[in-house]
């Protein structure tokens, strides 16, 4: 099954870049960027429990879906998976214990990193490059299970378009700052972070 070979983005890229309004760089590797299924139901539920911090991102998912720019990766879609890619997701899904109903073709609750992981591994399976947020290593679930993967973080991709060190730097600062502001009005989640997750 061919599709279009765009760059599927995780959760944490999409929030980052949206509250910064740098939503471009997703678009100038391919005229458009998939995210999964699984990136939705987190932006919807990050919405839901902070629309002022989290509603852009999730508006810039209606905006780019809508002008067709931006291709929800449904799992239980026939134009992006056949039954076996299907079965190769449902394994994957079982080592990585994703809690995802098959019957019901739907998530069935949160996992602390579930965009990013569904997101790779569909990249893996359909065979797309991934564009995560993760700039301090190489996730885990690419070193383990997909170390093959045309994986970026915004400073390859930056680099790859062609930015100078002093405009990365410049995004790096725009998005610590937004995530800094964040804590600072959300001091619980802090605490969370550091000893819940």
């Amino acid at each position: 099954m061919a599709i279009e070979k765009h760059p599927i983005c995780d959760t944490d890229l999409w929030v980052d870049l949206s509250c910064i309004n740098e939503l471009e760089f997703v678009f100038a590797l391919s005229f458009g960027a998939y995210i999964s299924d699984a990136v939705k139901y987190e932006l919807q539920n990050l919405k839901e429990r902070d629309a002022d911090q989290f509603g852009h991102a999730f508006k810039n998912y209606q905006v780019y879906k809508d002008e067709q720019k931006l291709f929800r990766i449904d799992l239980n879609s026939n134009k992006y998976f056949t039954d076996d890619d299907r079965k190769a997701v449902k394994r994957k899904f079982a080592e990585l214990r994703i809690p995802y109903c098959f019957d019901k073709g739907c998530y069935t609750e949160p996992k602390k990193n579930m965009g990013e992981t569904v997101s790779v591994v569909f990249a893996g399976i359909l065979e797309l490059p991934v564009i995560l947020s993760n700039d301090n290593e190489t996730p885990s679930i690419i070193r383990q299970h997909y170390n093959w993967l045309d994986a970026y973080n915004i400073r390859k991709l930056m680099e790859t378009l062609g930015k100078s060190e002093s405009e990365i730097q410049n995004v790096y600062g725009k998005v610590k700052k937004r995530k800094n502001e964040f804590v600072e009005e959300n001091p619980l989640l802090a605490w969370k972070k550091k000893y819940c997750m």
